[in-house]
């Protein structure tokens, strides 16, 4: 009996840890990073991305990706993976197969769970609408037929008739749009899902486009494939994606979170209206009790940041503002990208002080002031509270409070309950002589910090305390360890700050090349991060380009002065003002190279990064070489073989990762 009832005990303990991991954990402090944007090809090249893993580890507890299977079909060379073809290759324009387990597992190692884009809305054929691969795992053949497309789909038109049901959600136009009522389509798909946890190791999902399809489908693949992490794209109001979310429920249970897009359109209307108070609303999942566990907040995404296709909703003002908001408050906030990569030591220190107080994704949020030009917020976390303040930052938070961190038209403190060192900056690379401030956030006023700065056991330093904050300077390379000792003897959590000094940045120039079928030569309108694309190159329509000749070919250049580290600049290429030009290109950060297409959208002409210069001997290699290119080319620079394959191509000289390769 004894047994019997100890078995029951441990079965119904581990219940309910396998269940709530499905949707999204509750009390969940961590946050996420979406580590790509629209062609970042380079800044997410999964091998870049892991050479960043110490950094990341750091700050991040999950990192959402893109999807990584191999999406050949289409044109242009890289894919950003919403065109989905291979469930089980992911060989894709990221990176190798083998980088990509290397990459999940460093991360893996280091507790930072991966999240996978899964793309399950569509899906596209080898090399035409339908012919859909056929792939074994796990020593079962899948496959999927035109009876497993929606019926009403728009291949029908293009001579492929198609057996499936009706749609159960949106209808996409991208590609064959799947039938979930089918059989085989469950079968495929849960046998994907399972190789995306249990044999590359991702933790989680992010899945688009949900509304595509009945959010029922959801629950049954994640009952299938238990992920610790599911949240759906469903952008549309509160009230919609609520109701998405409770319609996820499997046996009672919601089974995936949703993105708040509700609070992403409220910081947007906030933020560029300074109207602080807008704020002040029960309008979206983290001002609600019974969904706020399930919201991932965001300021952008890949496709909100976009302004190519004529979108109006990127936040281009307050958004380290924006970014502290969602930080500090419920919900699992994911950071973007191009915002980690510009304002880093700021979200940096924004993340420590929700870490230091240990805000949670249902942390209780109480509004303490507002009005147009100031709101602010006391949040309760695991650890104390933390109180931010929006607008006019001269509120007064009082002496239960320490200032964690502040900027422009925001501020943040953490409350001395929290026991507690805090240590800033955070960590990263500082020019010497940076200052260094550990302050003690405690009620105990007999409390003594104690740090080193060699990396060794801060409590061996107790003789030598202070009882007050104490300021260092960076003047080498910094393992800081710090942690408080109360009057009772208690040691608190410690904290660690690892400083890297860095050699004082040197100005230089950047150049931007084009090649242009269209125009001779295209005109360059730029405006960037810190105002040195001025005169005529930021007035329209900008600065004619200057030709230059590449092996042998015609290319256009114009230079820009970099005058600090982070330098970034954005630029539209056109026909002198005529009317005809290209969409954006933005957030380039070193010497890049575009070709303009004669395609359009928008009534805008699309271009191509060109990131591989085989051939091109009088061309430096830019920083947009991170990755290893494993592609096979000929002479003339045309890719004959994806994944570094020699074996069936014909006798001659090839190069791969831009060396000559002789094939007998």
């Amino acid at each position: 009996m004894k047994k019997t009832l100890l078995g029951w005990l441990c079965a119904m303990m581990l219940l309910p840890q396998t269940v709530a991991a499905q949707g999204w954990p509750s009390n969940y402090e961590g946050v996420m990073l979406q580590a790509f944007y629209w062609d970042s090809y380079t800044d997410t090249a999964w091998p870049y991305l892991e050479s960043q893993s110490d950094e990341l580890a750091e700050f991040f507890d999950l990192i959402w990706i893109p999807q990584s299977g191999n999406c050949v079909y289409g044109y242009g060379e890289n894919k950003m993976g919403y065109t989905p073809v291979y469930y089980f290759d992911h060989n894709s324009s990221f990176g190798s197969e083998a980088e990509l387990r290397s990459l999940i597992s460093t991360m893996k190692a280091k507790g930072v769970g991966m999240i996978a884009d899964v793309v399950i809305n569509h899906r596209s054929g080898v090399s035409n609408d339908v012919d859909f691969p056929a792939e074994t795992w796990n020593g079962k053949t899948y496959q999927m037929t035109t009876a497993d497309i929606c019926k009403t789909d728009e291949c029908n038109r293009n001579g492929f008739p198609t057996t499936g049901a009706n749609d159960t959600g949106d209808d996409f136009n991208g590609s064959r749009d799947l039938d979930h009522t089918s059989a085989n389509v469950q079968d495929n798909i849960k046998a994907y899902l399972n190789f995306l946890i249990n044999d590359l190791g991702y933790a989680g999902f992010r899945y688009d486009m949900v509304k595509g399809y009945s959010a029922s489908y959801t629950a049954l693949y994640n009952v299938a494939s238990k992920p610790e992490f599911s949240v759906g794209e469903y952008w549309d109001g509160y009230a919609s994606i609520e109701r998405w979310i409770d319609n996820t429920k499997d046996g009672g249970v919601v089974q995936s979170a949703a993105f708040d897009f509700p609070t992403k359109y409220l910081l947007n209307d906030a933020c560029k209206t300074f109207q602080w108070n807008k704020l002040n609303t029960s309008a979206s999942l983290i001002a609600n009790d019974n969904y706020k566990r399930y919201a991932v907040t965001f300021v952008d995404n890949h496709d909100t940041y976009r302004t190519d296709y004529g979108s109006t909703n990127p936040l281009t003002s307050n958004i380290t503002a924006a970014n502290a908001y969602i930080i500090s408050m419920p919900g699992t906030p994911c950071v973007f990208l191009p915002h980690w990569q510009k304002y880093k030591g700021e979200i940096k220190a924004m993340i420590d002080a929700r870490k230091l107080a240990g805000i949670h994704n249902q942390s209780k949020a109480t509004v303490k002031v507002s009005s147009a030009n100031q709101i602010a917020f006391e949040v309760e976390g695991t650890k104390g509270k933390l109180l931010l303040c929006l607008g006019n930052t001269t509120y007064n938070a009082g002496d239960d409070y320490v200032e964690a961190c502040s900027g422009t038209n925001y501020k943040i403190w953490v409350s001395k309950s929290c026991n507690s060192v805090l240590v800033t900056p955070s960590s990263g690379e500082y020019e010497q002589g940076t200052e260094v401030k550990i302050t003690p956030v405690t009620t105990d006023s007999g409390a003594k910090v104690c740090y080193t700065t060699d990396g060794s056991d801060p409590y061996t330093a107790y003789a030598k305390a202070v009882t007050g904050a104490t300021t260092l300077a960076i003047n080498d390379n910094m393992t800081l360890r710090a942690l408080l000792v109360l009057s009772d003897g208690t040691k608190t959590k410690e904290v660690r700050r690892d400083y890297t000094m860095a050699q004082p940045f040197q100005p230089t120039t950047i150049s931007l090349y084009v090649k242009s079928p269209l125009w001779n030569p295209p005109y360059v309108y730029a405006w960037d991060s810190d105002g040195t694309a001025s005169g005529a190159v930021n007035k329209w329509p900008g600065a004619a380009m200057t030709a230059t000749t590449i092996n042998g070919e015609t290319w256009y250049k114009y230079d820009f002065k970099k005058n600090t580290a982070d330098y970034r600049y954005n630029v539209v290429l056109n026909d002198g003002g005529k009317g005809s030009q290209t969409v954006d290109i933005t957030n380039i950060a070193d010497n890049a190279y575009y070709e303009i297409l004669t395609t359009q959208t928008s009534g805008k002409y699309m271009v191509q990064e060109v990131t591989e210069t085989v051939g091109i001997e009088d061309v430096i290699a830019t920083a947009k070489s991170a990755t290893t290119d494993n592609k096979v080319y000929d002479l003339q620079g045309r890719v004959v073989s994806r994944y570094g394959k020699t074996a069936s191509l014909p006798a001659g000289t090839y190069i791969i990762n831009g060396r000559k390769v002789l094939v007998r």
